[in-house]
C-alpha cells in the first residue's frame, strides 16, 4: 500500500511564509547572541591581560561564567523572538479564519447575501474566494 502525503495547507506561498519567518529569526538572533558572546569573551580577555595579578589556572575559569550567562540571555532573547514570532503567525492566520468562520454561520443559518469579506492583506484570501464562489452558486440554483 502506498502512502500519500497529506496536505493539510495547500498554499505554498504561505507554507514558505510560515518557514521562513521561523529560520529568519533563529538565525538572527544566533549571529547576534555569538557576536555579543565573542566581544564580551575578549573584553574579559583584554583587561585580564592586564592585570597580571590574577592567577588563572585554565581558560574554563576564566570564561566559563560568561559563558554560562551568554548562553542564559541567547536563550532568553531567542524564546521571546520565538513567542513572539509565533503570536504574530497565529493572528496572523486566526484572523482570517475567524472571519470566514462568521460568515460560514451566517450561510448555514439561511443568509445568501452575504460574502467571504476578508481584508486585503489577509492569508486565505483564495479559500474565502472559492467561499464565496460557492455560496453564489447555491444562492443561484436556489432561485
Amino acid at each position: 500500500m502506498k502512502f500519500r502525503r497529506r496536505k493539510y495547507i495547500n498554499d505554498t506561498k504561505l507554507q514558505i511564509k510560515f518557514v521562513s519567518a521561523f529560520v529568519i529569526v533563529c538565525l538572527l538572533c544566533s549571529i547576534l547572541t555569538s557576536v555579543v558572546f565573542n566581544y564580551l569573551a575578549m573584553k574579559k580577555l583584554e583587561s585580564l591581560m592586564w592585570s597580571t595579578h590574577i592567577n588563572i589556572k585554565s581558560t574554563d575559569e576564566l570564561l566559563g561564567p560568561l559563558f554560562m550567562n551568554i548562553n542564559i540571555i541567547n536563550f532568553l532573547f531567542v524564546a521571546a523572538l520565538l513567542i513572539i514570532t509565533g503570536l504574530w503567525l497565529i493572528r496572523k492566520i486566526t484572523g482570517p479564519l475567524y472571519r470566514m468562520l462568521k460568515d460560514v454561520r451566517k450561510v448555514a443559518s439561511g443568509d445568501l447575501s452575504s460574502g467571504m469579506t476578508l481584508r486585503q492583506n489577509d492569508e486565505l484570501k483564495d479559500t474565502a474566494y472559492e467561499l464565496d464562489a460557492m455560496v453564489k452558486s447555491i444562492s443561484i440554483k436556489r432561485r
